[in-house]
């Protein structure tokens, strides 16, 4: 059963906001249309014909992350879940993939999907990880580091949980 935790409370989001795209987010509409229709035209658009498929993305970021059973994994801005239960199935039992976002609307379409025992989700502050150091092997973060307010403090807060003594993957 996959499992899910708030720790943003009644707050609309983590951070500022940064514009139109992650206001979208928010909505109701987005999260329907998002895997199917949304993320799949943008990404077309900026890869090229010739880029991955959705399909390929996911296989791609699992291979590079060069995820193991046993690892934890932390998906940050996950949205409805493009890699989060992919990850969840590499990591196998003994793993865990977390997906984080701070959209509700987001998380809640992704834990209705359901998952494996080995994925969970966690509504909470991507740019502050609400995490200790050094406690994921792998982590990734698809197409929504410009949506960050500090982007900077994203990334060092990205360094901080990752275990660098596993030789972990971002």
């Amino acid at each position: 059963m996959t499992q899910d935790l708030d720790l943003l409370g009644a707050a609309d989001q983590a951070g500022p906001p940064t514009g139109l795209t992650q206001r979208l987010m928010r909505t109701t509409l987005l999260p329907q249309v998002h895997e199917r229709y949304w993320r799949p035209a943008l990404g077309r658009a900026l890869k090229g014909p010739s880029g991955p498929s959705m399909a390929g993305e996911v296989g791609l970021a699992a291979q590079l992350l060069r995820l193991e059973p046993g690892h934890t994994v932390l998906d940050v801005a996950c949205g409805t879940d493009r890699c989060t239960r992919a990850f969840g199935a590499a990591v196998g039992p003994g793993g865990l993939a977390i997906g984080l976002d701070d959209a509700r609307t987001m998380l809640a379409k992704a834990v209705a999907e359901g998952g494996p025992d080995t994925v969970a989700y966690l509504r909470a502050d991507a740019v502050h990880l609400p995490l200790k150091t050094s406690t994921v092997d792998a982590l990734c973060c698809f197409a929504a580091l410009h949506m960050f307010a500090e982007p900077e403090t994203a990334l060092d807060s990205f360094a901080r949980v990752l275990n660098r003594a596993a030789g972990s993957r971002c």
